[in-house]
């Protein structure tokens, strides 16, 4: 069904963007579809934008097939191949505004990965869903983990499958970026078609900053933290639901101070709690433990990273 996993809002609203250039011909689809290959029949450019830019404008698809027993879908529209790096890390991000679609209908973007540096030979497509939603844009992103020296080019997917033919499927895409990094806040997708409840991680400190929190309750229960960023070096982490926040963390970059990146951490828990901070620049790491049935110490920890600038 369509969904953006409400149960982090917020992460929809504040986008980790990764360092690096845009790799992306027309990603904001200023004036026309120019740098998506082959657009088909059904996408189209139009004059909304998502930051309402009067001299800009987005990509804009319909799907509508008649008859009560047949489905339709469109993952085609891609942008022109992109020749990946080996061992590099990169973010897809993008917005979508879904305008009208059935509740089993689905509207996203992904990623498709190569073999070849011609966009030939690859594995399955990776997604982000979009909520059905009149409250207008939604943005998401997608992480593309070290692919490894056999994945050469990608193409990123605008996404949309009609599977209830007597409701039209329309949505608009805007904002699309791809650039080399290594912290995604968003709608992660495995390539088993598993969706996270809303990201594990927490990009903070402009993106170089992963931070993930990992729970147990004493009856063996556990699960990841669902992250909500809230400003670019600060967020928090829920476990149980998304109106009780468990965990709320700083990463703060005191270089000029002592030399070091520093930790901030406070919880309102006393269940098991691993937290751990990893550096994308040198992948260095530092975790942090609460015991089971332990009220959550605050962490001040000036002397985390030395690994500056």
């Amino acid at each position: 069904m369509i969904r953006c996993l409400l149960v982090a809002a917020l992460a929809c609203t504040v986008p980790a963007h990764a360092a690096g250039p845009n790799l992306l011909p027309n990603g904001g689809f200023h004036d026309s579809t120019a740098g998506w290959d082959d657009p088909p029949p059904w996408l189209s450019w139009s004059t909304a934008d998502h930051r309402g830019s009067p001299n800009s404008g987005s990509g804009r698809t319909e799907l509508f097939v008649p008859g009560s027993h047949s489905y339709a879908y469109s993952e085609f529209e891609a942008s022109t191949c992109i020749v990946l790096q080996p061992g590099d890390s990169y973010v897809v991000h993008g917005s979508v505004w879904v305008d009208e679609a059935g509740a089993e209908d689905e509207v996203g973007f992904g990623f498709k990965l190569f073999y070849d540096e011609v966009c030939q030979s690859g594995y399955f497509p990776k997604y982000w869903l979009a909520e059905s939603a009149t409250a207008g844009w939604q943005a998401g992103s997608l992480e593309i983990g070290n692919p490894g020296s056999d994945v050469r080019s990608l193409q990123v997917m605008l996404y949309s499958r009609d599977n209830q033919p007597l409701n039209p499927v329309r949505a608009y895409y805007d904002g699309f970026e791809l650039r080399p990094g290594a912290c995604a806040q968003g709608f992660p997708v495995d390539l088993g078609q598993q969706v996270w409840r809303g990201s594990r991680s927490l990009c903070l400190n402009d993106g170089r900053f992963r931070v993930t929190a990992d729970w147990r309750t004493p009856s063996g229960q556990e699960g990841e933290g669902v992250a909500v960023p809230f400003s670019t070096d600060s967020g928090s982490f829920w476990f149980f639901g998304p109106n009780n926040l468990e965990i709320d963390v700083k990463v703060l970059d005191g270089c000029k101070i002592n030399g070091h990146y520093w930790v901030f951490a406070a919880g309102l828990t006393d269940v098991e709690v691993t937290l751990t901070v990893i550096d994308t620049a040198n992948d260095d790491r530092q975790t942090y433990h609460n015991p089971q049935k332990s009220t959550f110490v605050t962490i001040t920890d000036v002397e985390a990273f030395a690994t500056c600038p």
